[in-house]
């Protein structure tokens, strides 16, 4: 995720940070936990200390309720606003096509506007 605009004084007490990659700790803030683990092996360690817990967080919840509300199209035709080109992007292309996204704002505009039919295949 983007941390653009981050204030530090908006970090909590406790900032945890996971990453493959050990040069990546403490790169842009301070973890006070630091643990260099593939993600796999994070959450499987993470889900084995858990145990049961772990199981009954994993199942299925109710709908919260969560509502979408589109953004308007385009207001010039000679442009197209993002959240079109994706819609569009995605009619074109099969049902089981596998995305990419960049981190950041890309990522979490990508969450909102993709609709992934598939949501636990896996590749």
């Amino acid at each position: 995720m983007s941390t653009d605009g981050f204030s530090p004084l908006l970090q909590s007490a406790t900032l945890v940070h996971v990453d493959i990659d050990a040069r990546q700790i403490g790169k842009s803030y301070s973890p006070t936990h630091a643990i260099v683990a593939s993600a796999a092996d994070f959450l499987g360690g993470l889900a084995d200390r858990l145990g049961e817990r772990a199981i009954e967080a994993a199942k299925p919840r109710p709908s919260t309720g969560v509502q979408r509300f589109p953004l308007a199209s385009s207001a010039r035709p000679d442009r197209l606003a993002s959240h079109d080109a994706i819609t569009t992007i995605q009619g074109l292309l099969a049902p089981d096509t596998i995305y990419t996204v960049d981190s950041g704002e890309h990522f979490l505009f990508a969450a909102h506007y993709l609709r992934i039919d598939h949501p636990t295949r896996s590749s």
